[in-house]
């Protein structure tokens, strides 16, 4: 697969929309980054777990808690988040006029159909990648490249459910889990920039590296 002619068609696509699609990723990863962190300052007795841990580098044994109720609210609310940054990409790297309409994006993510499905695909994702990584961290590496296509394909395809998403998403990465990996590869140095700049280069960089991944559904799904 040529990865300089998908990211070149990328930045073709980013071209006078830059700051629109930063803005719409921002607001989407924020909003679920901020419900979840409201969420986990929430306590309720029997809800919160507390727990010692030994820092084996200095042996002194330190307070921990879970917040069940975070746990659970943020497992709930990836998904449809997940499923509104992936459909409002879609439709920007289809229609070069066509700007992310965040509110839009939210409500049809949040329907009652496509929340229900973003969720369960979500979790699906999540709990076989974790049972995969149990045996041992390369096949989970591997599973989560292989289900890393999941939640396009179910934006993609509104009578398709969360399970037959994440099968589709095997079937179409077969063959190409090298590529992918590549792909994101070629990314470092535009990570370390953004990194020496204290997060000013996503401005460019993330809407970059978002409409890349969608350019390389796009070629694998046909």
């Amino acid at each position: 697969m040529d990865t300089k002619s998908i990211k070149e068609k990328a930045k073709s696509l980013l071209e006078g929309r830059v700051l629109s699609i930063f803005v719409f990723i921002f607001i989407i990863t924020s909003a679920a980054s901020a419900i979840s962190s409201l969420i986990n300052a929430i306590q309720i007795p029997g809800l919160t777990f507390n727990f010692e841990v030994t820092d084996t580098t200095t042996s002194q044994i330190q307070q921990s808690s879970i917040n069940l109720l975070a746990v659970i609210a943020s497992l709930l609310i990836t998904g449809p988040f997940a499923f509104a940054e992936s459909n409002g990409m879609l439709k920007v790297a289809r229609n070069k006029k066509a700007s992310p309409d965040i509110i839009g994006e939210a409500k049809n993510a949040f329907s009652s159909d496509n929340m229900m499905r973003a969720i369960v695909a979500n979790l699906r994702v999540d709990i076989f990648v974790a049972l995969w990584t149990c045996v041992f961290f390369i096949p989970g590496i591997y599973k989560a490249i292989q289900y890393s296509q999941t939640m396009r394909i179910l934006a993609d395809n509104d009578k398709m459910s969360a399970a037959e998403a994440q099968k589709k998403s095997m079937e179409i990465m077969k063959g190409h889990t090298w590529d992918y990996i590549k792909l994101m590869l070629s990314f470092f140095g535009w990570y370390l920039l953004t990194a020496f700049t204290l997060g000013i280069a996503s401005i460019y960089v993330s809407p970059y590296t978002e409409l890349t991944k969608v350019e390389f559904y796009e070629k694998i799904k046909k």
